[in-house]
């Protein structure tokens, strides 16, 4: 447990930071260290970082594994950086969605590990079907009996990481939009996306003060039939990440890093420092 728990200080966005502000990290050295019981001083970075990852990819498949290997087989193997876009930790309700890619629809993905309990599952499935007409749940092998048993020919997806750390779809998600609500949609948006959302439908958007803003907002909302409302609402959510304005720097990021990365707000400059921190060129200040 001691070794996961180094490994989860590593592949954070602290450690990136460290990376792109001063060339080093203190907690990425520290960690090489104690895992292979060697000092890291004549290895650089992206070696390291590569050579701690096969240890989370042979031993310890934590969430941050799962949700890197979703973004690298689905949004970069699968989709696009120019039709699809993916969230994190977006808060729905009493849950937050692991992970979620949106392009013509939305998917969200229910990780769960080996070590995860399913205790919460199917509270949290429902918490997503209130705001997302596609959910489907990506699991250890461990889990996948007992998985089937309680979603299998039902609107949930399901798939595997396998033990070869590929992902294998044992059942679709299908559309059920029988429980989007309109008070959960609201709350995911933030406060100039529920603008955009009223002006699409009304052709004006309220003059009210902060006070008000919030209830008048919703009522005009609720009034919004659900179907082309949630179209519009994707539409809204797909617009969040900018990534695609520097695609090419992305691209260049290490498989490793490359979700931490995407959920970062990168510039030109910070994509240009990483490149340098893990192995080459000169920093720009």
């Amino acid at each position: 447990m001691a070794t996961i728990n180094i490994l989860n200080k590593v592949f954070s966005k602290n450690v990136l930071r460290e990376l792109i502000h001063e060339g080093k990290s203190e907690v990425l050295n520290n960690a090489y260290q104690q895992i292979f019981n060697e000092h890291a001083s004549h290895l650089n970075n992206h070696i390291k970082m590569q050579q701690l990852y096969a240890v989370l990819k042979k031993e310890y498949r934590n969430e941050y594994f799962y949700k890197n290997t979703l973004l690298n087989k689905l949004l970069l193997g699968k989709h696009s950086l120019n039709t699809t876009v993916a969230m994190t930790e977006l808060p729905v309700n009493r849950s937050k969605a692991d992970f979620i890619l949106i392009n013509g629809k939305a998917i969200v993905y229910e990780i769960k590990t080996e070590l995860d309990s399913l205790q919460r599952l199917s509270n949290q499935i429902m918490d997503y079907y209130t705001v997302f007409d596609h959910v489907e749940i990506i699991v250890d092998e461990a889990h996948l009996d007992k998985i089937k048993s309680l979603y299998l020919n039902t609107t949930v997806g399901i798939s595997v990481l396998t033990k070869k750390n590929t992902i294998s779809q044992k059942q679709k998600p299908v559309e059920n939009r029988q429980w989007l609500n309109h008070i959960a949609m609201y709350k995911v948006l933030r406060k100039a996306e529920r603008r955009t959302i009223i002006k699409m439908f009304y052709g004006y958007s309220p003059e009210v003060d902060q006070f008000s803003e919030y209830q008048v907002l919703l009522k005009m909302f609720q009034k919004i039939e659900i179907a082309p409302l949630y179209e519009q609402f994707i539409k809204v959510l797909k617009k969040r990440n900018t990534v695609n304005l520097y695609q090419n720097d992305f691209k260049n990021v290490p498989y490793e890093l490359r979700f931490l990365t995407y959920f970062s707000q990168f510039k030109e400059k910070d994509y240009h420092n990483l490149n340098v921190a893990l192995g080459g060129g000169k920093f720009r200040l």
